[in-house]
C-alpha cells in the first residue's frame, strides 16, 4: 500500500507513490544527468517536497560530476 499524505493540490489525504525522472543539473557549465526519485501523489501528480528524497540529489550529483561531459538533450531526453 502506498503512503496516505495530504495533497495541496487536491486538498485532502491521498496515496503517493515514487515516481523516478531524469533531472539535469548545470555545474560551471556542464550538464549533469541525474535519477530522482520523487513522490507524487496517485490522482493529480503533484510532486510532494520530502526532505529525505530532496536530500539524496546531492550525493548524486556530486558523484556523476568527476566523470561529467557535456550532454546534449538527445542523449539523456528532455526534462519532464
Amino acid at each position: 500500500m502506498s503512503p496516505i499524505k495530504f495533497c495541496p493540490n487536491c486538498e485532502k489525504e491521498c496515496e503517493f507513490f515514487e515516481k523516478k525522472r531524469g533531472e539535469m543539473f548545470t555545474i560551471r557549465g556542464v550538464e549533469i544527468p541525474v535519477e530522482i526519485t520523487r513522490e507524487a501523489c496517485s490522482l493529480c501528480g503533484e510532486i510532494l517536497f520530502n526532505e529525505k528524497l530532496d536530500e539524496g540529489r546531492v550525493p548524486k550529483v556530486g558523484g556523476n560530476w568527476g566523470s561529467a561531459r557535456p550532454v546534449s538533450e538527445a542523449q539523456f531526453g528532455p526534462p519532464s
